[in-house]
């Protein structure tokens, strides 16, 4: 149950919601999402809607795609690599015998990402030099409950990159927030200015209404 290595040629604040007495080796889906840390664009960039994988994006699409090879009770379904994290569906449909322990038993989605995630970095740093990569702390993870939820989730993972423009991962949302909070502000400053000037005009009208009626 080791890590797993990516094929060489290719790249040449995580939410608790576990369910209570819910078993993750269980048969069922997992809608899993894993940044980047800071959310720094390392994986490519969005064009006309699409992906464009950079090397690391590259790397990190076949280390996913490998997963099934070295966890064969694995299954993966729809998946997209973003800018600065990636989504996916995994389906774990062989649970592992009960007198290997319960605690084994939770802790096997958890284990599975977590050796993906080193096995990517490793060999992310070790291929491509001065970019010191490095994954957000955990991740996050959901429990598909049904199809409905299923379909959901499988059309939100399509239609990610043509939401790339408003997506909470996207920094840049947040930077343009700023600005025109900042922008807000000056406008503001414009206002009382304005509000200060009329006040000094109608202070000099008054003046001198004053001294024409002595």
């Amino acid at each position: 149950e080791g890590g797993f290595s990516a094929n060489k040629d290719a790249g040449k604040n995580r939410k608790k919601i576990r369910l209570p007495d819910y078993n993750y080796s269980s048969c069922g889906g997992y809608f899993v999402t894993i940044c980047t840390k800071n959310k720094r664009y390392l994986f490519g960039d969005i064009i006309d809607g699409c992906i464009e994988l950079s090397k690391i994006g590259i790397i990190i699409k076949d280390c996913w795609l490998n997963i099934p090879k070295h966890f064969e009770e694995v299954l993966l379904d729809e998946y997209v690599i973003m800018p600065n994290h990636i989504h996916g569906i995994i389906f774990i449909h062989k649970g592992i015998q009960e007198d290997s322990g319960e605690k084994r038993s939770a802790q096997r989605l958890f284990n599975l990402i977590g050796s993906f995630k080193s096995v990517c970095t490793k060999f992310v740093n070790k291929n491509i030099s001065g970019n010191n990569f490095m994954w957000q702390k955990s991740f996050y993870e959901h429990v598909i409950r049904n199809d409905q939820d299923l379909y959901k989730i499988q059309e939100y993972i399509v239609n990610n990159p043509l939401q790339w423009e408003i997506d909470e991962l996207n920094i840049n949302v947040g930077n343009r927030h700023a600005c025109s909070l900042r922008k807000n502000d000056e406008l503001n400053i414009n206002v009382g200015n304005r509000h200060a000037c009329s006040l000094r005009k109608f202070e000099k009208n008054e003046k001198n209404n004053h001294t024409t009626n002595k």
